[in-house]
């Protein structure tokens, strides 16, 4: 005998694997059949945002003729830009139809099953990881969600992987930290109403476990650092629309990308009605 015992896996992890594929295998099937038949047709912000990454890809401006936009000014009041930037390379790959559109909403969709259940591993275990993944991957709402090309709808995605990622650096610290908070900086962009739960969340976080974190202060602070940097494009565009309504930023000639002027906020809309 070699001296080392063969591992052996119980009936309950055979189960458990079982019942993992087999809720990926339904999440994949739910959200990839007759992708381009339901829902029928499309929606207008689908539309806008295909028209818009061709525009992107073509021109590299928006439709308005700004210049890697942080935000699409769209319908006046503004729309996410996270969702036509990452469909560029999918529509210079396969081209831009309904299918494709919303192949992106569906690979995100999926992702977000894996994601979902090793952030929920990591903070309550395995069975309610299982669970977990078992709901979401028939859970209506994240079904439809998935099935169509809305901007915001990678927004569950985003976050999620910001629990699983914080969670890690909890549980293991090392270089954990530096990842930490990226995930939930991305996600204002698919979904600016993110900044609502993120930024609460990462206060208390730090708050609750600032004794856990302060033996590796200096990685989480760089995390935190970097989470900032990812979304300096943004607070520009807030400084720019929602604090001071400047039609032109100081130094935003010298910038890579640009901040559009909306003509019409969001919060000027909902006051006008």
């Amino acid at each position: 005998m070699s001296g080392q015992m063969a591992e052996t896996t119980s009936p309950i992890d055979n189960w458990r694997r079982m019942a993992f594929w087999a809720a990926i295998i339904v999440g994949i099937a739910v959200r990839f059949v007759a992708l381009g038949k339901v829902p029928g047709g499309l929606n207008s912000d689908e539309a806008s945002t295909g028209v818009e990454a061709l525009s992107i890809l073509r021109t590299g401006a928006d439709l308005w003729g700004n210049h890697l936009p942080v935000w699409f000014p769209a319908w006046g009041s503004g729309m996410n830009a996270l969702y036509s930037y990452l469909m560029v390379p999918v529509i210079w790959l396969f081209g831009l139809n309904i299918v494709t559109l919303r192949a992106l909403a569906a690979v995100f969709g999926v992702l977000t099953l894996p994601v979902a259940y090793h952030a929920a591993r990591v903070h309550f275990g395995r069975d309610a990881a299982l669970i977990t993944l078992t709901l979401l991957a028939v859970l209506p709402w994240h079904v439809m969600s998935s099935r169509w090309a809305l901007d915001s709808n990678l927004a569950p995605f985003w976050f999620t992987l910001g629990l699983y990622t914080i969670g890690k650096a909890l549980q293991t610290g090392g270089r954990w930290p530096l990842l930490a908070f990226i995930p939930w900086a991305v996600s204002i962009y698919a979904y600016p109403v993110m900044l609502y739960p993120v930024i609460p969340s990462s206060l208390a976080i730090l708050l609750i476990f600032r004794r856990q974190i302060a033996p590796a202060a200096v990685f989480w602070a760089a995390g935190i650092a970097i989470a900032v940097l990812v979304d300096v494009p943004f607070m520009l565009f807030l400084v720019k629309n929602y604090l001071f309504h400047l039609e032109h930023l100081p130094f935003e000639g010298g910038l890579p990308f640009s901040v559009p002027l909306l003509a019409a906020t969001r919060r000027r809309a909902v006051a006008v009605r």
